[in-house]
């Protein structure tokens, strides 16, 4: 009998109890390791943080796990890649349910290699990462399914400028409700002068072209009356690791919205003419009176022009020429009207027929001499 036929002969003898035995001692272990075994980890943030005073308390006040890239003021991170890390850990359960690892990586001037950006690789393993301040005694410790993982971490120098906001800066989406409209030259920001910091090849790019600077954007979309608002940086400026010097990073925007103008013809309008009497102190006498009625345009808000008709709003108004404050000469005059109002806001302007200015009248003066 040969060696493989003896080893079959041994094996099949007593098959039962030895399969048994094998099943008494595979149950037995999943049991012990279900009791006495855990597994840990999970996924941890990266986070940005500026001291490792700032990464202890933020340890401390949100319990998690995490790995803190730990950049001074002067520096600021670009982009890190990856955002989160898979940790994967067992060991003895009392060890694992006290585990609280994080890893801490310091970044310095050095690492921009003398110029303002530069990418940075840094590979974490087991001996990087603390629990408490000790290193944890694991049966298995893993980073992203391998026992390491690579951070790619974008460098830049940091760069403050003073900057003035404006009109350009801000960005307004939709329209006004039928009827209303708005000036955007006529937008204001406050505080409209503010510290600009970032890369710095961020900052002088908007040094170069202030307008580049975006602000978030407000909607005046179905609106009738001034939008004001506060708003930070718009997508694309926070993308480029921009911030301003706003205790919360935002500005009041202030858009004015109005009714639109509309122009409402009015003919025949009725002058009247105060201290014609004082002509004769100047000694000027009326060689052609001016003419008793002229034609104007009421500009003003479609709303409040819409309440009267034709008739009502011309009698929301007088038209007045006092010849006192009249600029008087020998020969034709023109003189503007003054505009009293009953009941139009001063937001209706009172125009000449063509619309281009106040309305009119002419006249002739003729020098009245001294009786000898």
């Amino acid at each position: 009998m040969n060696v493989a036929e003896r080893a079959w002969t041994a094996l099949r003898r007593d098959i039962g109890r030895k399969l048994t035995a094998l099943a008494l001692a595979l149950l037995t272990w999943f049991l012990l390791e279900r009791q006495v075994l855990d597994d840990g980890g999970g996924l941890l943030d990266v986070k940005v943080v500026q001291s490792l005073e700032e990464a202890y308390a933020d340890r401390v006040e949100t319990g998690l796990q995490a790995i803190y890239l730990v950049v001074p003021p002067s520096l600021i991170v670009l982009d890190h890649k990856p955002a989160r890390v898979r940790l994967e850990v067992k060991g003895l359960r009392a060890d694992v349910q006290a585990l609280s690892l994080s890893a801490f990586v310091e970044l310095g001037e050095k690492d921009l290699d003398g110029g303002d950006e530069s990418t940075v690789l840094r590979t974490l393993g087991r001996q990087d990462f603390k629990s408490r301040g000790e290193a944890p005694e694991l049966t298995l410790f893993r980073l992203d399914r391998d026992s390491t993982v690579d951070l790619r971490i974008a460098l830049a120098r940091r760069a403050t400028a003073s900057i003035t906001l404006g009109p350009a800066n801000v960005a307004i989406e939709g329209r006004p409700a039928e009827g209303y409209g708005f000036d955007p030259e006529r937008s204001q920001v406050n505080p409209n002068v503010v510290d600009l910091s970032g890369p710095r090849s961020a900052v002088d790019a908007v040094l170069a072209e202030p307008a580049k600077l975006q602000l978030a954007p407000v909607s005046l979309a179905g609106r009738k009356d001034t939008l004001t608002q506060n708003v930070a940086l718009g997508a694309e400026a926070l993308a480029r690791r921009l911030s301003i010097s706003t205790r919360d990073g935002k500005v009041l925007v202030t858009v004015p919205v109005a009714a639109e103008p509309v122009d409402v013809p009015l003919v025949l309008i009725p002058v009247d003419f105060e201290n014609e009497d004082w002509l004769a102190t100047r000694k000027f006498a009326l060689a052609e009176r001016p003419q008793a009625t002229v034609d104007v345009v009421l500009r003003g808000p479609r709303p409040e022009l819409a309440r009267y008709t034709t008739e009502e709003l011309a009698r929301q108004f007088r038209l007045v020429l006092d010849f006192r404050t009249a600029s008087l000469f020998p020969g034709a005059n023109r003189a503007p009207l003054e505009v009293y109002r009953r009941e139009l806001s001063s937001s209706v302007q009172v125009l000449a027929a063509d619309a281009a200015a106040r309305p009119t009248v002419q006249f002739q003066l003729e020098e009245v001499l001294e009786q000898p």
